[in-house]
């Protein structure tokens, strides 16, 4: 309890001292509260000036979200018909059945591989 007390009176004291001194300490012939009101009255049209500038900036970037955000969405209409499959395999010489035939003796020695490189391994030291 005395602790929250002293807390609070050193929080005060440290308080009235910060106003005192601010009006009576002088520097550059003006106090130093003249000084921080300055400093305010100059800041406070800061973000106005700000926006103003990023006006032109937000604008462009719209526009180019707004393009960015047609050239997702034809790929996924293009994605979606499956014109893009269809282009791969053309490419590849290959039609969408002969890549997925594989032997089942292939697919055995492919799932032993695979169920040997997800078993937990030993080590021997």
């Amino acid at each position: 309890m005395f602790k929250a007390i002293a807390l609070m009176f050193k929080a005060t004291f440290f308080t009235l001292l910060v106003l005192v001194l601010g009006n009576w300490v002088k520097w550059d012939g003006r106090t130093i509260s003249d000084h921080v009101k300055s400093t305010m009255a100059a800041v406070s049209g800061t973000p106005d000036r700000i926006y103003r500038a990023e006006k032109p900036v937000a604008k462009s970037i719209d526009h180019a979200m707004d393009k960015t955000m047609t050239k997702i969405r034809s790929w996924k209409d293009r994605i979606s018909t499956g014109e893009n499959e269809s282009q791969n395999s053309a490419k590849s010489g290959r039609s969408t059945a002969e890549i997925d035939r594989i032997s089942p003796n292939e697919r055995q020695k492919l799932r032993s591989i695979i169920q040997e490189l997800n078993s937990p391994q030993v080590s021997h030291r």
